[in-house]
């Protein structure tokens, strides 16, 4: 629950100071120029209303989230209260009844002891199922909305970029000049490019080709890096600090060199991205889980299950993986956004996934010429490329706050 107030606490930071010092200014620049420039007004002032909701978007969306969390923080620190003040007022209950029973049985007798006894005893049980129920709903609810509030809404976005080419309403292949440039409608919600390809349909097909490479790539991240980096961990001391070397030395290579390595080789296509990428976060991902296992082998909980003769295996798959899961889901989360701007910024600048592959970046490189005139063609799949990237942040920085 706190980590969930923490993290939009976090976030109400982030877009105030986005809003009011960033997006806000620059819509009211864009505005002021628009007024002087008669050739590309009418542009200027359409991109500097866009800019300008989507910075009042922000700005209130993230506090109204902000304002429910706290109303539910109160409301549940509430129910708790009142949930300790009714079992300490049943606990004096049943002390006095059981007190007054012992009395009144001292004087009418075994018979009336024995039934009084048997009625307070069904009472408090009563009244035990009754706080336990009680109990149990105040942490169901509090769960639902712990994750109602942090980490539901960014998978829901992300399952809705991956799997939201589905639900496209146009073809994002299909061509009609005729209907090029259009505005926003219900065929065309996000409006339509220089060749009258359906913006929208356009954008799902993006997310689905971008988070189709990100995660496979992380699913090899983890399977190769945490394998890697457990056999290095158990190598003698001569060895780890040769293999040590050699990752450092490799993981200074930046993505973008491997990228042209292996274009020069295979060229432009998925494969090639997705090794690219890959390359480098394995590296680092066997470096991460070799640095955990030995900080975890010095620690008292390792140095007992080894003195009470647990093997090899069970310390590590019993012990210390559950110990280092988190820090390893964490470094995927934060490396997905990492992938998303990479790929993204790739393909804008020309090394793209193939000729007739659809991405983020590839839209941002064939809506350059027409900023002027159509700044949203520039607009929208910046605005996906930034909520998917924060999406993954919320999530790794979600995973830093649970296990701090």
């Amino acid at each position: 629950m706190l980590c969930a107030i923490f993290l939009e606490k976090y976030l109400l930071t982030i877009t105030s100071y986005v809003s009011f010092t960033i997006l806000i200014p620059a819509a009211c620049a864009l505005g002021i120029a628009a007024l002087f420039s008669e050739k590309l007004r009418a542009a200027l002032g359409k991109l500097a209303w866009h800019v300008l909701l989507f910075a009042l978007a922000i700005a209130f969306v993230i506090p109204a989230g902000v304002k429910v969390s706290s109303m539910i923080e109160d409301t549940y620190r509430a129910s708790i209260e009142e949930t300790i003040a009714n079992a300490e007022q049943t606990t004096e209950d049943i002390q006095s009844a059981t007190s007054g029973k012992t009395d009144e049985g001292e004087k009418s007798g075994l018979s009336g002891l024995f039934s009084k006894v048997t009625e307070g005893i069904t009472g408090a049980a009563t009244a035990a199922v009754g706080q336990l129920k009680t109990v149990l709903n105040r942490f169901i609810e509090a769960l639902a909305v712990m994750l109602v509030t942090s980490c539901l809404i960014p998978i829901l976005v992300l399952l809705f970029f991956l799997f939201g080419s589905f639900f496209a309403p146009n073809d994002p292949t299909a061509t009609n000049i005729r209907d090029k440039f259009l505005s926003s409608s219900t065929e065309y919600p996000f409006g339509t490019d220089n060749f009258g390809r359906c913006e929208f349909s356009r954008i799902l097909e993006g997310g689905k080709t971008t988070l189709g490479i990100v995660l496979t790539g992380s699913a090899i991240v983890i399977i190769l890096g945490v394998f890697f980096g457990i056999l290095l961990a158990k190598t003698g001391r001569r060895r780890n600090i040769l293999a040590e070397s050699i990752l450092n030395a490799v993981t200074a290579i930046p993505p973008v060199a491997y990228l042209i390595i292996f274009i020069g080789i295979w060229g432009n296509s998925i494969p090639t991205m997705l090794v690219a990428l890959t390359a480098s976060l394995i590296l680092r991902m066997i470096k991460l889980v070799k640095t955990l296992i030995e900080v975890e082998y010095g620690k008292a909980y390792i140095m007992c299950a080894i003195a009470c003769g647990a093997g090899k295996a069970r310390i590590m798959l019993v012990h210390i993986l559950p110990n280092i899961i988190r820090d390893i889901v964490q470094f995927i989360c934060l490396s997905c956004a990492e992938m998303i701007i990479a790929i993204s910024g790739f393909s804008f600048i020309g090394l793209s996934l193939g000729d007739d592959v659809i991405d983020w970046g590839v839209m941002l490189s064939d809506a350059r010429a027409f900023t002027g005139t159509h700044p949203e063609l520039l607009l929208y799949p910046i605005v996906f490329i930034f909520i998917s990237s924060l999406c993954f942040n919320c999530l790794g920085r979600l995973l830093e706050k649970e296990g701090a």
